[in-house]
């Protein structure tokens, strides 16, 4: 039960991650919409977009990876919690991210 749930909260977490970064990317490169607060992140977004998007899916797969890693090593309640809260803390970018890019017209 726990695996499945898990497993699904890893995808999920990749899907944000990759969905962020293209979400990004448009509103910052095409229609200067999204402003990337973050230094680092700045000058990431400002690679060209097929050696971000696979440093993207190189970095997103590493955090899924180590985070399956520790599944067997810790508490399940932990586990989860240290999804959860992960999960939640790249939910709050890319849902602002994505309410600007849907906001360009208005």
């Amino acid at each position: 039960m726990y695996k499945s749930k898990f497993n699904f909260m890893l995808l999920l977490l990749f899907i944000l991650v990759i969905g962020d970064y293209l979400i990004t990317y448009a509103g910052m490169n095409f229609y200067n919409v999204i402003t990337e607060w973050n230094p680092l992140m700045f000058a990431f977004m400002k690679l060209p977009f097929n050696i971000g998007f696979f440093l993207r899916i190189l970095f997103s797969t590493i955090i899924v990876c180590v985070l399956k890693y520790c599944e067997n090593k810790t508490k399940p309640k932990f586990y989860s919690s240290a999804i959860s809260i992960t999960l939640f803390v790249q939910v709050i970018p890319y849902l602002g991210h994505l309410y600007w890019l849907l906001n360009i017209n208005r």
